[in-house]
């Protein structure tokens, strides 16, 4: 937005036919300069019907119009409050006429803003940071707020590895401890399987809902954004013709002379050419305006039409170490299930291998991405807690804080404008300097217009000798202007700012967000450092229990008729090598000896 007016107020320096680049940067300092003073006095409309963004501060109506004459050098002088232009003394930037003086402009303020009052959740997570940097807070300040929050995500961490490293150890010396109450069969693993597991979907779906009614808030902001930058595509389109139309009849001006006034063709011919440079450098500005708004309108568009892509990944993507430990578990379950009823030895025996031989580290692993990235949210969310506890007077001071100029690299300096800006949109404190930015583009055009007419005693008898004159339809050029000016003044304008600015940062960032964070740290931790290492832990006792169960009955749990069908030499020699299995086969050819 920043560079777009500074595209249109550039092509406005550049329409009132400033001579050379250095007079052309003199004009726009002055109107940043202008526009950086505050000129709103007074207190808050308190009327009923005033409310905001509608009623906002406003300024005198500040018409372009003469205020004296400066045709003859020397004679007619202006005064110190007005400059003259093309014989005529009009006002400088930041002054209105009243009669034959100039008068600085004076503003009025409107409605005082709703101020953001911080709920219960925003509350319990700045309370887990620093102490909160003071208004008036330096970039230090803020530097050191964000180091001061990093304490307890890194706590978390570090309690989440070592429960992860015991958790590990435990399982690899094989933790000896058959409690007596413990079923001999796996049946408070599966039941904590599926409480586990019952508790990740409850926190994906949970926290999927309040991501998906986030991402659709933010669809219908950019829905809007696409219309406004729709209208600055139409615009540009509109400023490009008329720019070459003006070019068409600029260059056929020559043309249009009667060849039996001596001179007066040469003479257009020159003027001809320097309106041309004019309408060139004009025309190159809008072509600017143009391919902004063009880039703008498509980069938007894209990302609208991609928006379904960006909102599975934002709902999906944080929820990773939660899908991944629910399908570890579930992997758990279907190997204890197989363990329990399958009767077949073969695959009992390989689904008690894969869990005790690789369920320590993938749990352990899976712990430990959980914890990490939980640290991350908590971070995230102990820092915006905190900013959002008082918002609206944080955003000014960190504006206040960050030096756009220097960013930027811009040549003069904008961060009393941007500062301006931000205090009247937060608070309503002021005018909008870029308002007034804006209109100092239209007064000028409106200025130069008024020249033109007041200067129909020239212009008539030039028509007369060059036809092509009537061809110049300087209405439409200021029609044009005005056109221009009344888009970017509805753009800037705080009825459409303000609900940005109310639904990103106030009811997105400091309340949804926090919200569908806050599910997501829970869930992710009790899920990562309380059921993971139970289930782990009561998979390697379990486990170890019930194989042994199983080796010590080895007919009576498993159907003969597998061992049977097996072929496989090896497993032929295993099996001999039980002792049940041996004995069997002593019983089965000495059944008198077993009598």
């Amino acid at each position: 937005l920043r560079l777009a007016v500074f595209i249109l107020l550039h092509g406005g320096v550049l329409a009132i036919s400033e001579k050379d680049k250095e007079k052309e940067e003199k004009v726009l300092r002055e109107s940043i300069e202008a526009a950086s003073i505050v000129r709103a006095k007074g207190d808050y409309n308190d009327d009923p019907n005033c409310k905001w963004p509608i009623c906002a501060p406003v300024c005198d109506d500040c018409p372009s119009k003469g205020v004296g004459s400066c045709m003859i050098p020397g004679v007619d002088e202006c005064t110190w409050s007005s400059k003259c232009k093309l014989g005529t003394c009009f006002c400088s930037k930041g002054y209105c006429a009243e009669g034959s003086q100039c008068k600085l402009r004076t503003c009025a303020l409107g409605a005082r803003p709703p101020p953001y009052v911080a709920d219960s959740l925003v509350h319990r997570f700045a309370n887990l940071g620093a102490e909160l940097p003071p208004f008036n807070a330096d970039k230090q300040d803020w530097q050191d707020y964000f180091d001061g929050c990093r304490k307890l995500p890194l706590i978390l961490v570090v309690v989440g590895v070592c429960i992860g490293i015991l958790t590990f150890i435990l399982i690899c010396f094989q933790l000896e401890c058959e409690p007596s109450w413990m079923p001999t069969s796996p049946v408070l693993l599966l039941v904590l399987c599926v409480i586990t597991v019952v508790v990740i979907c409850t926190g994906v779906i949970s926290r999927g809902t309040v991501v998906g009614e986030n991402m659709d808030m933010i669809e219908e902001q950019m829905s809007r954004v696409d219309k406004s930058l729709d209208s600055a595509v139409s615009l540009a389109e509109e400023l490009k013709t008329m720019a070459e139309e003006f070019e068409a009849v600029v260059k056929d001006l020559p043309t249009s002379c009667n060849s039996m006034v001596p001179g007066a063709k040469e003479m257009m011919g020159m003027a001809s050419d320097k309106a041309n440079e004019i309408l060139f450098s004009l025309k190159q500005k809008v072509d600017a305006f143009s391919t902004v708004a063009d880039l703008a309108h498509s980069v938007v568009t894209k990302m609208i039409n991609a928006f379904w892509q960006v909102k599975v990944m934002v709902i999906l993507v944080p929820m990773v170490p939660l899908v991944l430990m629910g399908l570890w578990t579930l992997a758990i379950a279907v190997a204890t299930v197989l363990s329990w009823q399958s009767p077949d030895p073969n695959v009992a025996e390989r689904a008690d291998d894969a869990v005790i031989r690789f369920g320590a580290g993938g749990a352990c692993c899976a712990m430990l991405v959980a914890t990490v990235l939980t640290a991350m949210y908590l971070y995230c969310g102990i820092v915006a807690g905190g900013f959002c506890m008082n918002l609206d007077a944080n955003v000014v001071s960190l504006t206040t804080t960050v030096n756009f100029t220097e960013l930027s690299k811009f040549k003069f300096n904008i961060d009393p404008i941007l500062n301006g800006a931000v205090q009247y949109y937060v608070f309503g404190s002021q005018e909008n300097p870029i308002m007034s930015m804006i209109e100092d583009v239209e007064r000028d055009a409106t200025a130069l217009y008024t020249v033109y007419t007041n200067a129909s005693w020239a212009v008539q008898p030039a028509e007369m000798i060059c036809t092509g004159i009537k061809n110049l339809n300087a209405s439409q050029a200021l029609q044009g202007c005005q056109q221009t000016v009344q888009f970017a003044s509805e753009l800037m304008s705080a009825r459409n700012m303000y609900p940005y600015y109310d639904t990103f940062a106030r009811e997105l960032v400091c309340h949804r967000m926090l919200s569908g964070m806050n599910l997501l740290i829970i869930y992710t931790l009790v899920v990562s450092l309380i059921l993971m290492p139970c289930v782990a832990l009561l998979a390697d006792v379990d486990l170890r229990k019930w194989e042994r169960y199983k080796m010590n009955n080895y007919e009576q749990h498993y159907d003969m008729k597998y061992e049977a069908q097996e072929r496989s030499p090896f497993l032929e020699s295993a099996l001999h090598a039980m002792p049940k299995y041996n004995l069997m086969q002593q019983q089965t050819s000495h059944p008198a000896q077993f009598t």
